[in-house]
Order: structure tokens, then sequence, then C-alpha cells
């Protein structure tokens, strides 16, 4: 639905985050963190019973995303949590004109009218009446379809391990709807399009209620969003996360037979080797030795949790081992991502002469070696590595073996940390990784040492 059509939902929505403002004396709406919009949430379910997450409260009055309405049960729940009986109400009572008490002593023979002033007050009135019913009437039209139509979607839990299946609870008034699973932590709502075809979109049931999305083939543990679409039309959302007991291996690989010329995505085991660094078994690389193209395979290492820090506020560091068993691999690097909420921070460390793996990626902003030097990321070889991110200031400092490399201002709030991601091209190991917050609280370490396994 194009930006225009919401200016009504735009200018009320303004003017109800300056009530917010007063109400809450938190300061301006546009420098609230995510742990105010956490808070509201929760009070906002407290109060109204309709959860309302903190993601889409950040959407509507810090990004001021409009491209479709809020939801009208969202809408109802603010306008009761600021004591009016509905979103409707609200409007009616933003657009009404000020009430003028009638100056005392005044005498009640003052305020019979003339005839002819009699008729123009009722038609005054009846005008009046007439607006009052052609805005209820507009408001009505410019709402979107899923508020006219019942379509709701919801998870049936809120968090998923790994290779669990989402699932989820829907409702759609017919043929046509389909559900869309997309990963926040790649697609950040500030860039998200929806798709305008039906590739890769499961089709929904209408005589059914519970749809079951395999998690096996998600590569990806973090946050993700599923969608009902139709006509490339976004009608309802729900959030969950993908999880993991502790850290996984995810090898991606092309097999040496032609039937499997493509990347397989594998989950398998992790370790902690005898040297005190996370690794993959060894049977894992016989495996590829002996069936993949070795030359066409990457290594990756995944822990997704609700590390329970802010991400635009904490420390990470890790020391990685890019190791490259085989001198076939044309171009030697490491991928590090930090998967947030809303958006992700991932930035490469690169063997001279591969200019096009240049890419950082924070927030909204996102770099590559077409728009700007990154000279920096890049070394004549790599081995064992250390690296740092450190935010704050809605800006990620980015460090390599101790040396500040880099710093990336950026606009959109990340939310909280719910995975990491180490990528290597070919091989490469972990360890030393630690995880703090701003004020040095350490909320999650490991050196690796003992030697059991990360995911059985």
């Amino acid at each position: 639905m194009a930006l225009d059509k919401h200016m009504n939902i735009r200018r009320f929505l303004t003017s109800y985050g300056e009530l917010l403002e007063e109400r809450k004396s938190w300061g301006p709406i546009a420098s609230w963190r995510y742990t105010e919009f956490r808070q509201l949430s929760e009070e906002l379910t407290d109060l109204t019973g309709v959860s309302v997450s903190y993601m889409t409260l950040i959407r509507i009055f810090q990004k001021q995303d409009f491209k479709r309405s809020p939801q009208l049960a969202t809408l109802d729940a603010l306008a009761k949590y600021l004591d009016f009986e509905d979103w409707e109400t609200f409007c009616v009572q933003q657009d009404s004109p000020t009430i003028v008490e009638r100056p005392a002593g005044k005498k009640q023979q003052d305020l019979n009218l003339a005839p002819a002033k009699s008729k123009q007050w009722i038609i005054g009135v009846l005008i009046f009446l007439g607006l009052i019913l052609l805005f209820w009437f507009l408001s009505r039209v410019d709402r979107p379809v899923e508020e006219q139509a019942f379509v709701y979607l919801e998870s049936v839990d809120e968090k998923v391990m790994v290779p669990e299946m989402f699932s989820f609870r829907y409702s759609v008034p017919g043929s046509g709807y389909f559900l869309w699973l997309k990963t926040m932590a790649f697609l950040p709502d500030s860039l998200f399009q929806p798709p305008l075809n039906t590739d890769g979109l499961k089709e929904l049931d209408p005589q059914d209620s519970i749809f079951t999305w395999n998690a096996d083939g998600l590569t990806f543990p973090g946050p993700y969003r599923a969608s009902i679409l139709k006509d490339g039309q976004v009608f309802s959302e729900a959030d969950v996360y993908l999880e993991t007991q502790e850290w996984i291996g995810v090898v991606r690989a092309k097999g040496r037979e032609k039937s499997r010329q493509r990347f397989e995505p594998i989950i398998v085991n992790t370790i902690h080797n005898a040297q005190g660094q996370l690794d993959l078994t060894p049977s894992v690389l016989q495996d590829i030795q002996e069936h993949y193209i070795e030359k066409n395979y990457e290594v990756n290492y995944f822990f997704g949790r609700d590390f329970k820090v802010d991400a635009n506020q904490m420390d990470f560091e890790a020391k990685v081992i890019v190791t490259f068993p085989v001198q076939l691999v044309n171009c030697k690097y490491v991928r590090v991502s930090l998967l947030t909420t809303n958006g992700m921070i991932e930035f490469p460390l690169v063997q001279k002469g591969c200019k096009t793996l240049l890419k950082t990626w924070v927030s909204e902003k996102t770099d590559s070696y077409k728009n700007r030097s990154m000279e920096q990321y890049q070394a004549d070889n790599l081995s064992v590595e250390h690296i740092r991110v450190s935010t704050g200031d809605k800006r990620a400092s980015i460090y390599w073996n101790d040396e500040l490399i880099d710093e990336i201002p950026y606009n959109n709030l990340l939310g909280e940390l719910r995975a990491i991601r180490f990528k290597f091209d070919g091989y490469g190991k972990l360890d030393d990784l630690r995880l703090s917050k701003t004020n040095g609280e350490v909320v999650y370490s490991s050196a690796f040492d003992d030697q059991k396994m990360g995911n059985q």
C-alpha cells in the first residue's frame, strides 16, 4: 500500500507519540532505547491483553514505517493504554473542536436564537455530523484488508531448538494466502520488501489452522519473522527464535556427483578438541574429503540463544584459527556475524586479492569495496587472528589483532543479540570467545577447553 495513503495514520500516531512522551517521562521517543520499548510492550500486554512486540513499537514510533498500517488490534491497544476506549475514539477526539465554556453569568434568554440563526445553527450541526461520518468512512477504507477480513498469525512456541520445527496458528478467509519465513538478521525490517511472486512461499489451507515449517533446512539460527501474504501484501506477522543447545556446525558443500552440484547445508556435531578449540569431528572432515569437492565447501559455527545483552551496548571478542587443509581454496577468508533481533553486525577478514568478499553490514548500513576503501580488512595471510567488536552510541568499532580498523555509525537500533556465526571458506576453528556488556559484566565466555561434544 502506498505511503501517501497512510497520512492519517502518520498524523494520529505523531499526536499519540506526543501524549505518550508526556505519560512516560522518558524523554523524546526518538531517543528511546530498546529497553524502554520492551517495557512499554510488557505494560501494553498486561493492561490490554494484546501482545504488541517491542520491535513493532520501534517500527511505528522510531522508524515510522508506514508501508503497511499497524493492525487494528495494535492501534486499539495503544489507545486503551492512554485511557481511550479504542483507536477510533482517540482519532475522533483528536479531530474534535475545542469546547468553549459558557461565560459565567450568561443568561439563558441570551441563548435563544432568532429563526434564521437557529436554521443556520442546525445546518452547521448537520455539516459537522456529516464530516464526522465522512471521516469514519474514510478511516475504514484506509485500513488494510487484514482489518476487514479475519486474518491472523501467531507462533505456537516463542523459541525453537535446532533441528526442530516452527509451528504457527493461523486463520485465513479463503485461498491465495501464503506463509513466508525470513530471518530478521539478514534482512532488517528497514530493508524489507515483500516478494511479488509465490516462489519459496507455503500456501495456507483455509480449512486448517496449524502450519508446520521444518526448521532442519534453516541453517541460520537466530530471529525469524513469519508473514502471511497475498498478492505481495503483508496481512499478519509473528516472531520466533531459532536457538541451539550449544555450538553447532553447519557445513555447506558441493557433492562430486553431478546430481549434487549445489551447496547442501548439513548440520554436524562440534567438539572441543585436544588443543582447547571449537572444532569439527574428524569423521566430518573425512566425509568432506571423500564425497565433496574440496575447494567448494565452507564451515560455519553457530550459537543461537537469548544472550540477554543489548547489541547496541556490548563488547564481543574471539580468536579465529583459519586453517585450510587443501590448497585449492580460491579465496581464504572468515566472516563474523552477530545476529540481532533487528539486523546484524557482519564483517570479513580476507586474504589479499579477493576484494569481492569485502562487505560489511551494520544495522541498516551496508558497505562494500565498491563504495569505500576496505583495505583494512585484508592481509597477506590469515592464521590465528584476534577479533573484537564494541558497540555504543549507535556506532560499531571493529578491532583486528588489537588494532582499531573501522568505526561504522548506524541509525536503527539493533535490538538484542540472538545468535553468533563464524563462516570459514574451507575450514577453521574458534577459541577464547567472550561476550560482555559495556559495563564489563560478562554474559558468556568459553575457552573450549573441556573435550565434550558441543552438540549431541
